[in-house]
């Protein structure tokens, strides 16, 4: 069955919007907040996630991502009381200060709901997608301070793990060894050295 691109990224589009939420968060591959955008069809226009079965409300997946941050922050706390029952003064500042921007992004992320309440209260769609899109932001900041904490706890994870170094050598490079001493009949000519003024 041959099936153009098109219709290949369509179907894919519709798969994902079908898939719950929960399940989106646990791959680590789609916000929740961005997975109710819609999908984009070969033709070229945006469906309304509605068509999933009951699908989360923006409200729902922003509270999503509120609960996101809140265990964060207990998880942050809790290290950071164990460093400083250990005496680890490094690791517990590093901590302290990633506890503290955790708490101003909940904060932010608490305005931005009760924000987002009310302009779907009153119907106003670009109130609604300043809200949304404060909230996406936030809820990328969540990952990187959830990355931050871990590398102040020293576990640099998979940012460390496959590095890979590619070398390409420029075909005008010669190919012989500089180390080795030229082959009999191929000296080079004597350069003088520099004059000192």
């Amino acid at each position: 069955m041959n099936m153009p691109a098109a219709a290949i990224l369509a179907l894919c589009a519709a798969l994902l919007l079908l898939a719950p939420p929960s399940a989106a968060l646990a791959q680590g591959t789609s916000s929740p907040i961005a997975s109710g955008r819609g999908a984009v069809r070969a033709t070229g226009t945006t469906t309304s996630a509605r068509a999933a079965p009951a699908p989360l409300t923006t409200t729902q997946r922003a509270g999503i991502v509120h609960q996101h941050a809140v265990a964060l922050t207990r998880r942050l706390a809790s290290q950071l009381d164990e460093a400083r029952r250990d005496r680890d003064r490094f690791r517990a500042r590093c901590l302290s200060d990633i506890l503290s921007q955790a708490n101003a992004l909940v904060r932010i992320i608490e305005q931005q709901l009760v924000s987002l309440r009310l302009a779907e209260d009153l119907h106003d769609a670009s109130r609604q997608n300043h809200a949304v899109t404060v909230l996406r932001v936030q809820e990328t900041r969540i990952g990187e301070l959830d990355g931050n904490a871990r590398i102040c706890l020293g576990d640099t994870g998979p940012m460390t793990a496959g590095t890979r170094v590619i070398v390409i050598i420029d075909p005008s490079v010669p190919r012989e060894d500089p180390t080795q001493r030229p082959a009999e009949g191929r000296e080079f000519p004597w350069v003088p050295p520099p004059s000192t003024p």
